[in-house]
């Protein structure tokens, strides 16, 4: 688990991202998932290489040794308020579950990636998990038409969007813990 940019945080970056990794990787840890949480900072001093310095650290942590089969990388969505689907983002950003609001999640998929079938695979079958859960806490995943952000380095791997910038810093907290218990269910419904 880590955060190619962590400079897209609500409030300040300790906050969201590593508060939203704590919380998901403490969860998989209590329901016995191996969890190797990554906190080093990759948007850092320049943004524009966020993801060459993430494929560096990715790189280290694959050729440990390690079984490492599962990648997140975890950010939160951004728009802004003159954007031509804002309103349409502000009413898809919040569920209401057990009369609490929380922020809805996605995935996003690169469609530079030679394992992109793979990928919007895995992500559908998370997103099923989901919907069986939580219907409407996870939204339609997002196919880019551009990009890699390192997913090609595993057929298991997530970029995960943690709500946007129009919800709620509580609202993204629920979300991480809903989150946690989907990737509980789902990781053991994967067969090696």
């Amino acid at each position: 688990m880590f955060s190619a940019r962590t400079d897209l945080a609500i409030e300040a970056r300790e906050i969201y991202t590593e508060g939203k990794d704590k919380e998901i990787s403490g969860v998989e840890i209590e329901k016995g998932h191996a969890v190797k949480h990554v906190q080093t900072m990759h948007d850092s001093p320049n943004y524009n290489a966020s993801y060459s310095r993430a494929r560096k650290t990715l790189e280290t942590e694959l050729s440990n040794g390690k079984n490492l089969k599962i990648l997140m990388d975890l950010h939160r969505d951004g728009v802004s308020p003159g954007a031509s689907y804002y309103n349409r983002m502000k009413k898809e950003s919040v569920v209401e579950i057990d009369g609490k609001r929380v922020g809805t999640f996605k995935f996003v998929v690169g469609n530079d990636n030679p394992n992109k079938d793979k990928l919007i695979q895995f992500s559908n079958y998370v997103k099923s998990v989901s919907d069986m859960m939580y219907p409407g806490l996870c939204l339609k995943p997002i196919i880019k038409p551009y990009g890699k952000f390192n997913q090609y380095m595993s057929d298991y791997s997530l970029l995960i969007e943690i709500g946007s910038n129009v919800n709620t810093l509580d609202e993204t907290k629920m979300t991480a813990n809903y989150i946690a218990e989907i990737l509980d269910v789902a990781l053991k419904g994967i067969v090696n």
